[in-house]
C-alpha cells in the first residue's frame, strides 16, 4: 500500500512539474497581448499538454480504463484543441467561425470539459492513489478465480435419457438460456468488485457533472443583487438613492454575448435607478465597445450613466476606449469626480508599472488625490468611488470615501456561501466589506462578482447586476 501511495504522489508531482514546464516553455512564444490574455498565442499547445496529462493519469489509475476508453479520450482531446483554433487565430480566419451558434454549441460544451479536466487534475492527489489501490485489490481478488485447479475432476458417467413433460422442458430451456444461477457468495464477490472498480471514478465524474452545470446553466443565468448600505452622515437628500452597478462584462464573440448583456439590462430597466455605474472590463473587442456602451445608456436613470477603467481596457488600448465613450451617452471618469446633488461620484483607473499587468498599489494614493481634487473640505456630500480593483480599498486612508464599488475578481466564479472560494488569495473577493473608522471616516467596499466571464463557467456565483440603495446610519 505504501508503495502505491508513493507512486501516486510521484505522479502528481510530475503532473504539476509538467504544467509548470509547459507554461515556462510557451512564454517566449507569446506576444505581449497573448501574455496578458492567454486565449491567444500558444494556448492550444498548452491545452494539449494538460489534456494529454489527464489521459495518462486516467489510464494509469482508473480500473476499466482500457484501450477503447483511451482512444475515446484522445479523440475528445483532439476536438478540444481544434475548437480553440478559431479563437487563437483571432482576426485572421477565426472570426468567421465565432458566431453565437458556435458559442452555444461549441464553446460552452468544450468549456465544461476543460473545467472538468482541471477539476480532475486538482483532485488527482486523491483519486490517483485511490484508483491504483483499487486496481491492485481487483487483481488480487481475481487471482484465486483464475488459478488452475490441481485436483483432476472425476469422470462422469453418461446420463440416461429422461422423459420430461413439456412444462419441465420449458423450464429447462429457460435455465439453459439464462445460464446457471451463481452461488450467493459469488454474486456478493462480483458486486464487491464492481463497487471497488467504480469508486475511483467518483471524483472525475463529479468534476464533469459540476462543470457541466456551471458552463451550460449557471453561467447563462442573470440575477439582480439588491443591497441596502447604511452610510454614516448621509445627506438626507440621498436617502433611498439607488445606484446600479455592472462590471466585468467581457463582451466578445467568444466570451460574453450581447444577448446576455441585453437580458441583464432588461432586469435593471425597471429598478428606478438614479445612476448606473460600469466599473471596468466591459468589452474585449474594440468593434463592440461602442455598441456595448449604447446598450448601457438605454437603461433609464435619473442622473446619468458613468464608467471607469479596468485592466482589460488597458489591454485594448485607452485611445480606443476613449473614442467609444466620446460617441456614447456614458461619461468616462478618469481620476476625476462629478457632483450629483448630495453625492460626489469619483473614479480611478488601473495603475500599472512597466510590462507587468498587476495593480501598482503605490500609485493608487496619487490617483485618489487627483480624483478628489475638486472636492472641498467643507463639502457636505457623500463620496462614492469607482475602482476596478478591490485592493485599491486598502489605500483609502482618511479620505472620507463612504463607499467603493469594485469588480475584477469575478467572485472567483466559484462561490462559497455568500463569499468566494478565492478569499485566501483575494481578501476582498466578493460581497460587502467594512473599514473601521469613526463616523464619516468609516468606509465600505462592495465587490461584485461581475456580469460576464472570461471562462464561461460559474458555480454558486451567478452573473449579477447590482442595485444598491443608500440609507443613513447614525454617527458613532
Amino acid at each position: 500500500m505504501e508503495r502505491v501511495s508513493a507512486t501516486g504522489s510521484d505522479i502528481v508531482s510530475r503532473m504539476f512539474s509538467s504544467v509548470l514546464f509547459g507554461l515556462l516553455a510557451s512564454a517566449p512564444l507569446l506576444s505581449r497581448p497573448a501574455l496578458f490574455r492567454p486565449r491567444y498565442g500558444s494556448f492550444p499547445l498548452l491545452l494539449l499538454g494538460i489534456c494529454l496529462l489527464w489521459v495518462v493519469l486516467l489510464r494509469y489509475a482508473l480500473p476499466g480504463f482500457r484501450r477503447r476508453a483511451t482512444l475515446a479520450a484522445l479523440a475528445l482531446v483532439a476536438l478540444l484543441v481544434l475548437s480553440w483554433l478559431p479563437r487563437a487565430a483571432g482576426k485572421s480566419w477565426g472570426a468567421r467561425f465565432l458566431t453565437p451558434t458556435y458559442y452555444r454549441l461549441v464553446i460552452l460544451p468544450t468549456t465544461a470539459i476543460q473545467v472538468a479536466i482541471l477539476g480532475s487534475l486538482l483532485t488527482a492527489p486523491i483519486w490517483v492513489p485511490w484508483g491504483r489501490r483499487a486496481r491492485r485489490r481487483l487483481e488480487e481478488s481475481a487471482a484465486p478465480e483464475t488459478a488452475p485447479s490441481s485436483v483432476e475432476p472425476e469422470p462422469t458417467k453418461p446420463a440416461e435419457p429422461v422423459t420430461q413433460s413439456p412444462t419441465a422442458l420449458a423450464r429447462t430451456s429457460r435455465r439453459s438460456t439464462t445460464g446457471p444461477e451463481r452461488p450467493l457468495s459469488t454474486r456478493r464477490l462480483l458486486a464487491r468488485r464492481e463497487v471497488i472498480a467504480a469508486a475511483p471514478w467518483l471524483l472525475p465524474a463529479a468534476a464533469l457533472s459540476t462543470a457541466t452545470y456551471g458552463a451550460l446553466f449557471e453561467s447563462r443565468r442573470v440575477v439582480v443583487r439588491y443591497l441596502r448600505i447604511a452610510i454614516p452622515g448621509l445627506p438626507p437628500s440621498l436617502t433611498g438613492f439607488r445606484i446600479g452597478q455592472v462590471t466585468d462584462i467581457h463582451i466578445a464573440h467568444d466570451l460574453t454575448q450581447l444577448r446576455h448583456l441585453d437580458r441583464a439590462l432588461g432586469l435593471l430597466a425597471d429598478q428606478g435607478l438614479d445612476i448606473l455605474c460600469a466599473t471596468g472590463d466591459l468589452c474585449d473587442e474594440p468593434k463592440l465597445y461602442l455598441t456595448m456602451l449604447r446598450m448601457l445608456a438605454q437603461v433609464p436613470t435619473r442622473l446619468g450613466h458613468f464608467g471607469s477603467i479596468g485592466n482589460h481596457e488597458l489591454f485594448m488600448g485607452l485611445d480606443v476606449v476613449r473614442r467609444a465613450y466620446d460617441r456614447a451617452p456614458v461619461q468616462l471618469l478618469e481620476e476625476e469626480s462629478v457632483r450629483l446633488g448630495g453625492l460626489r461620484l469619483a473614479a480611478i483607473g488601473y495603475p500599472t508599472r512597466g510590462r507587468s499587468p498587476r495593480l501598482s498599489l503605490e500609485d493608487v494614493p496619487t490617483q485618489l488625490d487627483e480624483a478628489l481634487r475638486q472636492r472641498s473640505e467643507s463639502e457636505g456630500t457623500a463620496t462614492v468611488l469607482l475602482a476596478h480593483h478591490p485592493h485599491s480599498f486598502t489605500q483609502i486612508g482618511g479620505r472620507r470615501i463612504a463607499l467603493t464599488l469594485s469588480g475584477h475578481t469575478h467572485g472567483g466564479q466559484l462561490g462559497y456561501g455568500e463569499g468566494s472560494a478565492i478569499e485566501r488569495v483575494y481578501p476582498y473577493a466578493r460581497g460587502l466589506y467594512r473599514q473601521a473608522g469613526e463616523g464619516a471616516a468609516s468606509s465600505q467596499l462592495f465587490v461584485s462578482s461581475g456580469l460576464g466571464h472570461w471562462l464561461p463557467c460559474r458555480i454558486n456565483c451567478p452573473p449579477e447586476a447590482v442595485v444598491i440603495e443608500l440609507q443613513p446610519a447614525p454617527l458613532t
